[in-house]
């Protein structure tokens, strides 16, 4: 297994449309440069809170400021509900 995996590139827009994530690409929780999802991380986040970089793999949440990282890989879990 390839240990330097370039996350760089995660396509969130993809990602979230192969998976049934509703997401907006504009709105008032949504920046330029991103989407916006429901964050799966507060578990009641009634708008986009969370936004998804489509630049890069980046992700954060405007609500909680410890919803963010860089690495797809742990909101990838949260969204498809697999153990850590």
């Amino acid at each position: 297994m390839n240990q330097n995996v370039d996350f760089q590139s995660f396509d969130w827009p993809t990602f979230c449309a192969d998976h049934g994530i509703p997401y907006v690409e504009r709105g008032p929780n949504v920046a330029r440069g991103h989407i916006g999802v429901a964050c799966p991380l507060c578990g009641d986040d009634p708008s986009h809170h969370m936004g998804l970089n489509t630049s890069d793999s980046r992700w954060g949440c405007w609500r909680d400021q410890s919803h963010r990282g860089r690495s797809p890989v742990y909101l990838v879990q949260s969204f498809l509900s697999i153990d850590k």
